[in-house]
């Protein structure tokens, strides 16, 4: 028996000898030195057909062998077990979502369900003389004394604070850390287009119940007939928030805010219909969850000046946010950009006006606590058309 390559095989001209070949490894042996690999299914071992060399054979995995369970213990005659529905009430103990415990000593039986989260406070009452320390979230502690004078000063999340005095005539001041959270999640522009536009797909970010969507608008209209006259987002009619339009020549110029509660879906077509008019404008999107419900703008405010920095002082609430968006002009020649006072851009765009460019941009801000007073300021130089307008407002917290 002749081998030219004879691989990893003894070769005995005088006793010859099947060869073979590795399934796995591809080299010659002596076919009587392969062996059947062999692998588990169920609880046995079975052939898998492959002949391999010994360096190729692999002890079947256990991870494909059948686990026998042992039989379940006999039962027991008469068992007790917990009551698992009264050990979880305890009158005594409070939880958060967080799993941050309260304790309450009360004289009266007290049952309490406390649940704070997105900014609810819960309402806790009791005849008996009550003394507490509670700690929900992560920073409330307030200390509670007797009936006829409590006293209680509490912090929860950021900045709640709180003084009770007695039961008969109590008096509070709160001031609750706001569950108010704004996202801008995209944005839009056009220019020289008439009646209606369409943005497709717009991004809303992740759906949310109390969810409200909030869009910006801000241009130029080649005639005296206003701004965008409705809206639609994701099928649902919007609301007009605020809103200024500014007469410059031919031309309005205008700056305007719409909402409204889109609860589910991450994208949405955003339809703005202008019937009647030509417009070169500009749109930013925002994402805002935690807001009042039914009324989730707290206050507006709008300028407009013929030159200069356009400005308008609005007051947010205690963790608020604040949306303004501005119209700076038109530009014939190089671009300018808008800055931003007391406001952070999200966003600036150019829609060009047949060979100039119309500049308008959106910014918005969020406090942990009142900023007080506030002034949203745009500012851009060397327009060909000073003219701006600027609207502006804040989220309402529940």
């Amino acid at each position: 028996m002749g081998v030219r390559y004879p691989g990893r095989a003894q070769i005995d001209p005088f006793a010859p000898q099947a060869i073979g070949i590795c399934d796995r490894c591809g080299f010659q042996y002596n076919l009587r030195s392969l062996q059947w690999q062999q692998r588990w299914a169920g609880t046995n071992l079975i052939n898998s057909n492959l002949l391999v060399c010994d360096r190729c054979l692999d002890i079947p995995n256990e991870q494909l062998r059948s686990i026998r369970l042992p039989p379940d213990p006999d039962p027991i005659m008469n068992a007790r077990p917990e009551n698992f529905a009264e050990a979880e009430k305890n009158y005594l103990n409070l939880r958060r979502l967080i799993t941050k415990q309260s304790m309450f000593a009360a004289s009266g039986e007290m049952t309490a369900q406390l649940e704070v989260r997105l900014g609810m406070v819960p309402v806790v009452s009791d005849t008996g003389d009550m003394a507490a320390a509670l700690t929900a979230g992560l920073l409330m502690a307030p200390a509670i004394d007797g009936v006829g004078a409590m006293d209680a000063a509490a912090t929860v999340g950021v900045s709640l604070t709180a003084a009770i005095d007695g039961v008969s005539d109590m008096t509070a001041d709160l001031q609750q850390v706001s569950p108010v959270n704004r996202t801008f999640t995209d944005s839009f522009s056009f220019a020289n287009t008439a009646n209606t536009f369409t943005d497709t797909g717009s991004d809303i970010g992740a759906a949310v119940a109390d969810r409200r969507v909030f869009v910006t608008g801000s241009g130029v209209v080649g005639s005296h007939a206003g701004g965008v006259d409705s809206m639609t987002i994701g099928g649902i009619a919007a609301t007009k928030a605020v809103e200024i339009v500014s007469a410059v020549g031919a031309n309005d110029h205008f700056s305007q805010i719409w909402w409204a509660a889109v609860p589910t879906g991450t994208t949405a077509n955003i339809v703005l219909t202008f019937t009647g008019k030509t417009m070169f404008a500009g749109s930013a999107v925002y994402k805002v969850t935690g807001a009042n419900t039914t009324t989730p703008v707290d206050s507006s405010n709008t300028a407009s000046v013929s030159s200069g920095d356009v400005s308008a002082a609005i007051t947010p609430p205690n963790s608020g946010a604040t949306i303004a968006t501005a119209q700076c002009g038109i530009q014939a020649l190089a671009v300018p950009t808008i800055t931003w006072t007391n406001i952070t851009e999200d966003v600036e765009q150019s829609p060009n006006a047949g060979g100039s460019v119309v500049l308008v941009g959106a910014a918005s801000r969020q406090d942990a606590v009142s900023p007080g007073s506030i002034s949203p300021t745009a500012s851009a130089t060397t327009t060909t058309v000073p003219n701006k307008t600027l609207a502006v407002l804040t989220v309402k917290v529940p």
